[in-house]
């Protein structure tokens, strides 16, 4: 007997409820509202599909989820210690003498420090390997790959043992994808494995940075929720490289507003894949303060860019100074953002087009003038400072 067809929506934030039959019994249902959307749990999902997502008619997903232990979030939020990060933490890529790396914090991503049975370098190899200063102090960045994050998971008791004793600086816990595309199940495991992953790891010793995401409205506001009710929980992780399809920015800022809405109260934040100006000043004008975390200026220097994005083409200086001049126009610019984003009378940023206002402070840096003309994109008018793509 054929079903009723039920509604088909695209997916956004709204989370609009509709009951599907493969609801009844499923152990995320009182978490998940029944939340259905074009992309969520079909009631006869193609057999390829079940190979890589979770849905409660795969063979295997109550080993899974017991394996998981729960869908709720942790009911500690355990104290996360004030690391004082700086507006802006470049990433660096081990392989490469990195001895020019002057800025007083670096970052590494943990695919660079995980081995195959789930325990990682030491610190003091890594320090010693990019031949770092003593005096610098290293971040440990726990949001990669998919396949990394899945070793980390199968090895959790052991990474977070190994992490406990490797003597990074700061450490951001992992923070499993929650992929637009994936069915409504897979995306609520892979949130409660973040959670998961902070809570095994403050167990452990480790006073680790959470990594939170989600996609439905509910999602971010159970994420909000959990924030309030733990104010211990100083310093909160997001990362917002996702995909590069038109609106999904928007869609980011939208999500990033509920979830600051649904805090009651102040955090810092932590930004990991926003490079481009004018993303940065989105991303501020929402969160006020934060630290930026990629890896554009380290990039930058390796390559022989010219320091100023805007500038472009190859640059005669070498590694140190592209780095130098790179990194304090960067964290200039974070820090002219977060300055004058909440004045009380004023909002600068806005709008795009706004956003040379706060560039304009640190331009003067530069020994190089700004070149290029004006662009159209969706309808809104980019700058010359603005158009120069910062991400690697």
């Amino acid at each position: 007997m054929r079903s009723t067809p039920r509604p088909i929506t695209q997916p956004d934030l709204n989370g609009w409820l509709f009951k599907s039959e493969v609801c009844n019994g499923c152990a995320a249902a009182s978490v998940c509202g029944s939340q259905h959307s074009s992309l969520a749990c079909p009631d006869d999902p193609p057999p390829a599909t079940l190979r890589f997502q979770l849905h409660p008619r795969r063979r295997n997903v109550d080993r899974i989820i017991a394996d998981l232990r729960t869908f709720d979030f942790p009911k500690r939020g355990h104290v996360v210690e004030d690391q004082r990060l700086p507006p802006y933490v470049p990433v660096v890529r081990p392989g490469n003498h990195a001895a020019w790396c002057v800025s007083d914090w670096v970052a590494v991503q943990l695919n660079n420090v995980l081995r195959r049975d789930g325990t990682i370098r030491s610190a003091n190899s890594i320090r010693h390997s990019l031949r770092l200063n003593p005096s610098q102090r290293i971040l440990l960045n726990c949001h990669v790959a998919d396949h990394h994050l899945f070793t980390v998971w199968k090895y959790r008791a052991r990474f977070a043992r190994s992490i406990a004793s490797s003597g990074f600086d700061c450490i951001l816990a992992p923070g499993y994808s929650v992929w637009a595309t994936h069915y409504r199940l897979d995306q609520l495991v892979a949130l409660s494995r973040s959670f998961e992953m902070f809570r095994l790891m403050h167990e452990s010793g480790i006073s680790a940075i959470p990594h939170v995401s989600g996609f439905t409205r509910d999602d971010w506001s159970r994420v909000g929720n959990w924030l309030s009710e733990h104010p211990e929980v100083g310093t909160v992780c997001v990362d917002l490289q996702r995909s590069r399809q038109d609106g999904a920015w928007a869609e980011e800022m939208a999500a990033l507003r509920l979830l600051v809405a649904s805090t009651a109260r102040s955090v810092k934040w932590v930004v990991c894949g926003v490079a481009r100006p004018e993303r940065l000043a989105d991303v501020s004008e929402i969160l006020g303060k934060f630290t930026a975390v990629n890896c554009d200026v380290y990039m930058r220097a390796v390559k022989g860019r010219n320091p100023w994005p805007a500038i472009g083409g190859r640059s005669s200086l070498p590694r140190q100074a592209i780095f130098e001049q790179s990194l304090h126009e960067v964290s200039g610019l974070v820090q002219n953002l977060t300055n004058v984003v909440f004045g009380p009378d004023d909002r600068v940023l806005a709008r795009h087009r706004s956003v040379p206002k706060a560039i304009r402070g640190i331009r003067s840096l530069s020994a190089e003038p700004a070149i290029g003309r004006e662009t159209r994109r969706a309808g809104r008018t980019e700058l010359p400072l603005v158009r120069a793509n910062l991400a690697t």
